[in-house]
């Protein structure tokens, strides 16, 4: 890519034995950029995985709900049927 310029580039595309001070600001602001992408996406993972937990506590609760509820109808049943005996 530079080779017009006559500048040596490192196996990992980074400019060798180049190390102005603008260099070593781009190359600190690049590796900055990728670990808070690194850090955004185990975010997010953490996340997903939270909502994840937080459905199947909500799937438990709502279930027993139900059951709770339907239990109640039934007493309420036996309880009617106990009465009008």
């Amino acid at each position: 890519m530079y080779e017009a310029l006559n500048v040596q580039t490192a196996p990992d595309g980074r400019l060798a034995g180049c190390q102005t001070p603008t260099v070593k600001l781009l190359q600190e602001l690049r590796d900055g950029q990728r670990s808070q992408t690194e850090e955004l996406h185990e975010l997010r993972n953490e996340m997903r995985e939270g909502r994840d937990r937080a459905d199947q506590r909500f799937e438990i609760i709502e279930t027993s709900l139900r059951d709770l509820a339907e239990q109640m109808v039934m007493m309420t049943r036996a309880v009617k049927v106990a009465l009008e005996a």
